[in-house]
């Protein structure tokens, strides 16, 4: 049957929380600061939770805005649809481009499980959580569907569909998306780059400029391999 609670949840969120928070920028009547301040107070009464040094910039749409968590130091840009029929939970440290879908709802691929039948309310939607994990960039126009994890510091190139778990320290991209390539986080760079350095240094047709900027970079790698070979 129908959960009452829930529906009040969204009624709220829908003629409340959600007219002032993607109102709050047009009142001319207000400083910048002040509108900005409407906004963080309104995330802080209607999100399950905001961190510190968070900005979500509106406009916005949610479903109940009560299942959403994110963390500190984080960025959600323009028109971020975070669908929360299941609880959705951003970490620390994550940047949004513009126009982000988190969906958590989801319907039977059988028609005849999907189908409104008027006063049976069952198996029409299913629900499953989303999960951003610390240190994410997610670009434009990105789709993540129900049940996703995405691992720390992941990058997700802009017009995805991520349908699967995404593992740590790995770019993907496409629809579905795919791990294109693994990030190095601790900064060395792969034998094949350091060539293609070298090699520009020795170049004729290599500017000036080009050739101390790639001989700086040498000369940057090797002082990181020189350290890392210290701490082992």
């Amino acid at each position: 049957g129908i959960d009452e609670l829930l529906c009040e949840k969204r009624d709220i969120c829908k003629l409340d929380f959600l007219p002032q928070l993607n109102g709050a920028f047009g009142d001319m009547t207000k400083t910048h600061k002040e509108k900005t301040d409407t906004v963080l107070r309104l995330l802080q009464q209607y999100l399950q939770k905001i961190g510190e040094n968070t900005i979500l910039l509106p406009p916005f749409q949610a479903d109940y805005g009560c299942h959403i968590s994110i963390g500190s130091n984080s960025f959600i840009n323009v028109n971020a649809m975070l669908q929360d029929t299941a609880p959705i939970t951003i970490g620390d440290d994550v940047k949004f481009g513009p126009n982000v879908s988190l969906i958590t709802a989801g319907h039977s691929l059988r028609f005849e499980e999907r189908q409104f039948i008027t006063g049976v309310m069952e198996n029409l939607e299913y629900a499953l959580p989303i999960t951003v994990c610390n240190g994410v960039w997610i670009g434009a126009n990105v789709t993540v569907m129900p049940g996703v994890i995405i691992g720390e510091r992941a990058v997700i190139g802009a017009g995805s569909v991520v349908t699967r778990d995404v593992p740590p320290d790995t770019i993907v991209a496409g629809n579905p998306a795919k791990v294109i390539k693994t990030i190095d986080q601790s900064g060395i760079l792969s034998a094949e780059a350091i060539r293609q350095l070298e090699e520009n240094v020795r170049s004729d047709k290599s500017t000036h400029s080009s050739k101390v900027i790639s001989q700086m970079t040498l000369d940057a790698q090797h002082d990181k391999m020189e350290e890392q070979n210290q701490k082992q």
